[in-house]
């Protein structure tokens, strides 16, 4: 299990499931059914289906790391998270 804070109120992280995309990148799937994802914008949506570009991520240290292309070049987001086993 995969706690990630997702920008809910109070400091609250959401327990995640972790999906191997199988290219070095990870996807997680919310409680809800959901998969997680950042958008080039830097907002935290929901989606349905894991390994996309948007919904991909490298999971360093206590973070992880979203690369994305955005209109402003290469940007990162990072969301700070922690593995619980």
């Amino acid at each position: 299990m995969v706690y990630i804070d997702l920008l809910t109120p109070n400091l609250q992280a959401e327990v995640c499931e972790e999906i191997d995309n199988g290219n070095g990148t990870t996807s997680y799937r919310k409680p809800n059914g959901k998969i997680f994802c950042i958008t080039p914008d830097g907002n935290v949506e929901e989606r349905d289906s894991p390994g996309g570009p948007w919904e991909s991520f490298k999971r360093v240290g206590a973070s992880l790391v979203a690369e994305r292309d955005s209109d402003r070049g290469k940007v990162a987001y990072l969301r700070p998270c922690v593995e619980v086993k």
